[in-house]
C-alpha cells in the first residue's frame, strides 16, 4: 500500500489562519493512550511545540512531516485516528 500524502491549507487547516503544529506534550517514550508513539524535535520561543514528528501505531503504521507543511501516512484512516486523538495546536495564539 502506497503512502497518502495530506498538505496543510489543502487537506486540513487551522481554524484561525495560524500555522499548526503539534503541542510539545505530545512527545512521550511510550505510547499515548491512543496507540500512537511521538518523536519529534520540541522548540521553544513564547511556547513549547513540535514542528517535525514521526508517530507510530500498531494498527495504523506510520504517520510522519510537520503539520505547518506536508503529513504521510499509512491510510486516510490513520490520518483521523491521529488527528482525532492529537489534534495540532494554531500557533497563531502564541503571537
Amino acid at each position: 500500500m502506497g503512502k497518502i500524502v495530506k498538505i496543510f491549507e489543502k487537506d486540513f487547516f487551522s481554524s484561525d489562519d495560524g500555522v499548526l503544529a503539534l503541542a510539545a506534550e505530545e512527545v512521550e517514550d511510550s505510547p499515548h493512550k491512543s496507540g500512537w508513539a511521538i518523536t519529534g524535535g520540541i522548540h521553544t520561543v513564547a511556547d513549547s511545540w513540535v514542528g517535525e514528528f514521526r508517530a507510530t501505531h500498531e494498527q495504523y503504521g506510520v504517520l510522519e512531516g510537520e503539520f505547518e507543511s506536508v503529513v504521510t501516512c499509512e491510510s486516510e484512516e490513520a490520518f483521523e485516528h491521529f488527528w482525532r486523538h492529537h489534534e495540532p495546536i494554531s500557533l497563531r495564539r502564541y503571537e
